[in-house]
């Protein structure tokens, strides 16, 4: 693959715009930069700027998957429909930027983060990547490409049709892009590794407006950046992945009383610590409050059609089950009913830490969420969760066989395991006691873990909440590559200072 595309934006039209933006915030002052660039993209890129009061500005604004970032509005939202056209507007606010310094602006995928301001930006400028749709697979089969706009059911039903599917995320109503930036936990993990590891290429807007390939031959060290760097080198506008064979698998969710926990921790330590840890098996074990009572959930999920395979029969075998789903069906009919664990307009928190794998700590976790959580089972609409999945060794050595991440972690620290606190609510008004919950959950389980030698420092970003640091969590050596690569292909800092949403690689803690 080529490491440069040839789509530069029109000079004329981003000198003009430029122009006439300067002379905009001259008159009117730096407080109107944010709003004379938005006119400044409207020349540039006809048709593609929508404004406050329009209809369309509206459907986008309370398109956000949780509440908190529909209640935030941006000067305008910009939609380019092509690589190209992400460039110009790149290009414009960049040129903006270098006289300014004060152009504030956003990226949105798929617009499923739960932290404020991340693909939101109060009085900002949106660049909405929605219509970069396109699916695309290679006559050999062997590589998907997917646009950068994309949700994952869209993806895995387009696929399907040839019996095809890639490594992506386990939610249909989630985007690509910040999955596969944030490093991305699939299915098919255990056997494939993250979602960035199935990347083999990202076409990628720089800040100079430059359009290049990252892949293993050209701009290697952006494309191991990529692998988990999330929005801090450029903007992704293409995503090649690894395109895999795959028909029905087995799997859902069951509900059981939260006595059987015991039961279940047991079950979930000694598979995820089992030397012969099945390639094919993926496992989530949660519990929490619900429809006025707290409960256990298992999902697992076997990718081949085999119905209640022998990894699962310690789990499937507790008893009573409240509920249950388990089908043999395709993919994208799996993250169907994922996505409904999650509807939309919900406030909702999340945050994470990472732990080995042990009984004894596992033990603990129920409560200490209880503990931490007390009062709000009786919050209107309250759901309360702890969530831990495996990432058994096998897992990171299918990710070292793709050419490496930057997430820092390796088969030798596993088995580990992700903890993900995760609440919803209604009302704004119970915001500060849900967050300061899920800050104390985590906070405690970590303590406890520190004080039993079982934490690890790793934070899957895509779970991370707006006051936790994953860069950091990588490691020293992985945070400072981070650095010298950004500082390469991003000398001005444009996506560490005008882009204030995600995970900055400068961030003071």
């Amino acid at each position: 693959m080529a490491s440069m595309v040839n789509l530069s934006p029109s000079r004329g039209q981003i000198a003009i715009a430029t122009v006439i933006a300067a002379a905009s915030i001259a008159f009117y002052g730096k407080a109107f930069v944010n709003r004379a660039s938005c006119y400044a993209l409207s020349l540039a890129l006809p048709g593609t700027v929508t404004f406050p009061f329009s209809s369309n500005y509206t459907a986008f604004v309370e398109s956000y998957l949780v509440a908190q970032q529909s209640e935030i509005f941006p000067a305008c939202v910009v939609s380019p429909g092509s690589a190209s056209e992400v460039s110009t507007a790149v290009s414009v606010l960049s040129a903006i930027n270098s006289f300014t310094r004060q152009v504030k602006f956003a990226i949105r995928g798929g617009g499923a983060n739960t932290n404020m301001g991340s693909s939101s930006l109060k009085d900002g400028i949106i660049i909405n990547l929605q219509a970069l749709s396109q699916i695309e697979v290679t006559r050999d089969r062997q590589v998907a490409s997917l646009g950068a706009g994309l949700k994952w059911g869209p993806v895995y039903r387009e696929l399907e049709k040839m019996g095809l599917t890639v490594a992506g995320g386990r939610v249909s109503t989630i985007g690509v892009a910040g999955v596969a930036l944030g490093g991305g936990m699939s299915f098919l993990s255990p056997k494939h590794g993250f979602t960035c590891d199935n990347v083999i290429n990202f076409e990628v807007v720089l800040a100079n407006g430059s359009i290049v390939n990252a892949n293993a031959t050209s701009n290697p060290d952006l494309w191991k950046a990529l692998r988990g760097g999330s929005n801090n080198f450029g903007i992704v506008t293409r995503f090649d992945m690894r395109a895999l064979p795959q028909g029905e698998l087995w799997g859902g969710g069951f509900v059981t009383e939260i006595s059987t926990l015991p039961e279940s921790l047991r079950a979930f330590h000694e598979m995820t610590t089992d030397p012969n840890y099945d390639e094919n098996a993926s496992l989530i074990l949660a519990f929490g409050f619900n429809w006025g009572s707290w409960f256990v959930m298992n999902q697992v999920h076997y990718a081949k059609p085999v119905e209640n395979p022998p990894f699962a029969h310690p789990l499937t075998g507790i008893e009573p089950k409240l509920f249950s789903n388990l089908m043999v069906g395709n993919l994208s009919a799996h993250t169907d009913i994922m996505a409904s664990y999650s509807p939309i307009a919900q406030r909702r928190i999340y945050i994470t830490t990472t732990t080995k794998s042990d009984l004894e700590l596992f033990s603990r976790f129920l409560e200490i969420v209880k503990a931490r959580t007390q009062g709000l089972e009786r919050v209107k609409d309250a759901v309360i969760s702890l969530t831990m999945q495996p990432m058994p060794p096998i897992m990171f050595k299918a990710s070292e066989a793709t050419g490496g991440n930057s997430l820092g972690i390796k088969s030798q620290d596993a088995p580990v395991v992700n903890v993900l606190f995760t609440a919803a609510w209604g009302n704004a008004s119970d915001d500060d006691a849900f967050f300061r919950a899920g800050r104390e959950v985590i906070e405690d389980i970590e303590k406890l873990a520190k004080s039993q030698g079982k934490s690890h420092r790793y934070k899957y970003m895509n779970y991370a909440a707006g006051s936790q640091d994953p860069i950091t969590g990588y490691g020293p050596e992985i945070k400072a590559f981070l650095q010298d690569t950004s500082k390469k292909y991003d000398p001005k800092g444009l996506f560490q200072k005008a882009v204030p949403g995600g995970f900055k690689l400068f961030r003071e803690v």
